[in-house]
């Protein structure tokens, strides 16, 4: 079964893959060769924005957050459209704590100093804001738009008329979403 499937199955399917990749990789051992990049991209191309959150946690458990984050910005950079809307949606979840005890059985995997979280993360804003004014995927600038920073406060200098394109085509769009997403970014920060 797979996402042909409709309804009820459909979702019973895809939570018991989930919670197997999850449970499987509990216990530390060799992992098989490609078992990172694999569980990445289940977690990039899961279609459920929360619970791909189940697969891209075994993931920063097991390698740490530097790696995915890494991993994530190249798939941003050099996947596909579901690659892209995918790899945004996991890295809304690579910044948050990791549930330790889930995990307690992994040695920790190490983390970035400060000066790694925030290069990274200056790294994911710029490739981001580029990527939603060069592409026309719908999903893609939908995925790509909340993690934004477009604050003319919270935008580099050099990225000032990037994030202003960013700006024009959110409001400017017949979507919805994005007209009003765009505007409640500005006002919330």
């Amino acid at each position: 079964m797979g996402p042909q499937a409709s309804g009820y199955a459909w979702h019973r399917w895809a939570a018991t893959a989930r919670f197997a990749v999850r449970r499987s990789l509990y216990q530390p051992r060799p992992l098989p060769a490609g078992a990172f990049e694999a569980v990445i991209g289940a977690a990039v191309l899961d279609p459920d924005v929360s619970l791909n959150r189940m697969l891209l946690e075994p993931a920063l458990a097991i390698a740490g957050t530097t790696r995915v984050q890494r991993t994530l910005l190249a798939k941003l950079a050099e996947g596909t459209d579901p690659e892209r809307a995918g790899a945004a949606n996991a890295w809304y979840w690579s910044h948050l704590p990791l549930p330790v005890e889930k995990f307690e059985a992994w040695p920790p995997a190490p983390e970035p100093n400060a000066g790694v979280r925030a290069q990274l993360h200056r790294q994911w804003q710029e490739q981001a804001l580029h990527a939603f004014v060069a592409t026309t995927d719908m999903r893609v600038r939908r995925c790509l738009l909340p993690g934004l920073a477009l604050r003319p406060d919270a935008v580099p200098p050099h990225l000032r008329g990037v994030a202003e394109q960013v700006l024009r085509i959110a409001r400017g769009h017949p979507d919805a979403y994005l007209r009003h997403q765009v505007e409640a970014q500005l006002r919330t920060g």
